[in-house]
């Protein structure tokens, strides 16, 4: 949980703040790759309370895919608004707004993991990272948000 000192020492903007996405990709073996694209992202997320000390994440993608080479199509394909909703400190379920199964992989709710975000107040830098568990790969995102300043 992000410690409420922590927070109040320097907080993370609660409006929503565009940034970049940077791309990346994974391949686990000869047959499966996932892929991020790098493009235009947008992050929200409320303040902790009391109540919440994890409160949910939202996050725009760019787009992502999830290739299976021996059909050479992508099984999965998405991009457009996700919710983070963590179950511990760093790790959670993420659910896609607009997530397509392409050869009859589940698709629309995934784990994540190591999950960091680090505010730099004075360049208003938001910087988030963490992998997304799909079922054949691992997908390590890191985006980069600037705040008003």
């Amino acid at each position: 949980m992000l410690a409420p000192a922590a927070l109040a020492a320097a907080p993370v903007p609660t409006s929503l703040i565009a940034g970049t996405m940077i791309g990346g990709n994974a391949q686990t073996n000869s047959r499966y790759t996932c892929r991020a694209d790098s493009g235009i992202s947008f992050f929200q997320r409320p303040a902790a309370t009391a109540s919440i000390h994890n409160p949910a994440v939202e996050i725009g993608y760019p787009s992502f895919t999830v290739s299976d080479s021996s059909h050479g199509l992508n099984s999965i394909y998405g991009n457009g608004l996700s919710i983070m909703k963590f179950t511990a400190a760093t790790l959670g379920t993420v659910s896609f707004d607009n997530a397509s199964p392409l050869s009859g992989e589940p698709t629309g709710t995934v784990k994540f993991f190591d999950y960091k975000q680090t505010w730099t107040p004075s360049t208003s830098r938001l910087t988030v990272s963490f992998t997304l568990r799909f079922p054949h790969c691992d997908l390590p995102i890191q985006a980069i948000y600037h705040g008003a300043p």
